[in-house]
């Protein structure tokens, strides 16, 4: 039976490899930058302040942009409405353009309710609708593929060069 799972999972897989997405096309104007702003290497990363995954991805990462110059993170924010914060954090994080406001919320540490006029919030969570996500965290690669999850440093560092 998982055998029967995990043929169908990759047959999933596959199918979803084909339906490519342009990273271009991607707005990352007011996306949060990890690593180095002209990066060969985008990823474009959906995530969300109070998703325990998004914390894990988001310190692999970190590891990854630290080894690496050719990498960079562009995130953005995807809300789930059953985290009743996360889109008021998003939006604060957004309105203070702050990497740090992010990681301290990931290390559970408070942070200040700030309002501003940004349609940033509303504007990613369409743009990953329609994408087709529907959690967190979501990754877009540099060849267009999706991948969701915390996945592993090595893991991702393969799917980012291409080699998985």
């Amino acid at each position: 039976v998982a055998n029967m799972s995990d043929k169908r999972q990759e047959s999933l897989r596959r199918l979803q490899d084909k339906k490519r997405i342009d990273i271009a096309k991607i707005p990352v104007d007011n996306a949060l930058i990890l690593g180095e702003n002209g990066a060969s290497k985008k990823v474009v990363v959906f995530t969300d302040p109070d998703c325990p995954f998004c914390g894990q991805l988001h310190q692999t990462m970190k590891q990854i942009v630290a080894k690496r110059k050719d990498v960079s993170f562009y995130i953005k924010f995807f809300p789930l409405n059953f985290h009743k914060d996360a889109y008021w954090k998003s939006k604060s994080i957004v309105c203070n353009k702050s990497m740090k406001m992010l990681e301290d919320n990931f290390e559970k540490k408070e942070i200040l309710k700030t309002e501003c006029a940004t349609e940033e919030i509303d504007s990613s969570m369409k743009l990953a609708a329609s994408f087709g996500i529907t959690g967190t965290p979501a990754l877009i690669l540099p060849d267009g593929r999706l991948r969701e999850g915390a996945i592993p440093e090595v893991e991702l560092t393969d799917l980012i060069d291409g080699k998985k």
